[in-house]
Formats: structure tokens, sequence, C-alpha cells
């Protein structure tokens, strides 16, 4: 998160961007019982970027790659939020209940006229909006289950909540995440050396217009292939 942070803040690298953010993903996108001090830092990490967005969008010359920059990194924020709070994390979901930025951001989206230099980046705010509107929801069920505590409850008392509701739907299998990463199959006889390369890395990589890959011509991937297979 350093990394992330540092890239983009300051060096703006593009690969390294692409890198972290898929690493980023991959790490935490199956992972549960998060911790309180990751779970802090994720939520620093899009307060800090969603801010710098929010300055960078209230200008009429604002540079349009970096909002969009700035978009697609606040969109896979989200839908890593979305999915973390499906599953069995109850430091995320009681940290995401004190972030204002969080459940606050993209409310509403702007209306861009068709064909208008804006239109892609209108593209990537919709998602946005749908993810946060998701994560809102789901906050606003634990808000409701907080406000039947008694009065007086304390920050263990609402942790406890939390973690039996969740504890709960875990083990009813109520729990479901709408917002998938990696559709893939996992069955076991896929499981090759080959196709261990982390799906959302390569995805955005491939994907980037700045830099492309050739995987015909990926020489150093068939290396790693002979290598290990």
């Amino acid at each position: 998160m350093r990394v992330f942070q540092l890239n983009i803040m300051a060096l703006k690298d593009s690969q390294i961007h692409k890198l972290s953010m898929g690493i980023l993903v991959n790490i935490l996108n199956q992972t549960t019982n998060v911790t309180t001090a990751i779970a802090q830092k994720l939520v620093k990490l899009f307060e800090m970027i969603y801010r710098r967005y929010s300055r960078l969008d209230s200008l009429s010359g604002g540079d349009p790659e970096e909002l969009s920059v700035y978009t697609e990194v606040l969109t896979v924020l989200l839908a890593l939020f979305c999915r973390l709070i499906n599953t069995n994390n109850p430091h995320i979901i009681y940290c995401l209940l004190q972030a204002r930025d969080i459940l606050g951001a993209f409310r509403e989206d702007h209306a861009v006229s068709p064909g208008g230099p804006d239109e892609a980046q209108a593209a990537g705010r919709q998602r946005a909006v749908a993810i946060a509107a998701e994560v809102r929801v789901r906050i606003a069920y634990f808000h409701a289950r907080i406000a039947a505590l008694p009065s007086g409850a304390q920050a263990k008392d609402i942790l406890q909540l939390i973690e039996s509701v969740v504890i709960g739907e875990s083990s009813s299998g109520q729990s479901q995440t709408r917002v998938d990463f990696d559709n893939s199959s996992s069955n076991d006889d896929r499981h090759r050396w080959s196709e261990f390369m982390l799906p959302m890395t390569w995805e955005l990589i491939l994907s980037s217009s700045i830099a492309t890959v050739d995987d015909v011509n990926a020489r150093l991937l068939e290396q790693f292939e002979r290598m290990v297979l």
C-alpha cells in the first residue's frame, strides 16, 4: 500500500500503478478477518485519493487523464470494500461505519452528453456510483442493527454485534458477494504454473493504452514456464 500511495501521489509510473493495484486486489479479495491496522490503512488510502479526486473534479480545467486514473482506482477500492464487507471481515465493516468520505463518495452521477470527450470517464464513474451504492446499503444495514443496541453501547459492544452478524451469515450461507474480480474456474486440474500469473495484474497490463504486452512474443514468460514446468 505504501508503494501504491507513493506512486500515485508522486512518481506516477503507469506500470508500477497497475502492478501494485493488481497485487493489492489479488491479495485481499479472498481474505477474511482482515486486521484493524489493514482496514484502517485501506480506508485512509481511499480517503486520500478521493480528496485529490474531488479537488481535481471541482476544477474546470482539471486533467481528464488524471481524473480517469483516480476514478479507476476508487472504483477498484470500492469493489474491494464491497467484497470484503460481504465476507467475514468485521473490522472492515467497523472502519467503514465511521468513514464519511467512503459513504459519501459517488452519490450521484454527472450528466455527460453522448459522444462527448468525457463519455469514457463517465462510464467509469457510473460503475463507481453503482458499487458505492452497494457499499452504502450494506453499511446502512449495520447502522440499523447498531441503533437497536441499548443506549451507552461502547466500541467493543458494536464490534461484538458486527462479529456475531458476520459469523451468523457465514454459517448460514446468507452472505453473498456481488462484485467479482475473477470468475475463472478453480478446478484442481487447471492449477498449473502457467496459470499462476495473477489475473487482475495481467488484465490491467494487457488492457493498458500506454504499454501493451504481446503475449505471443513474451520471451520472459516463456522462459519462466520452461523453468518451472
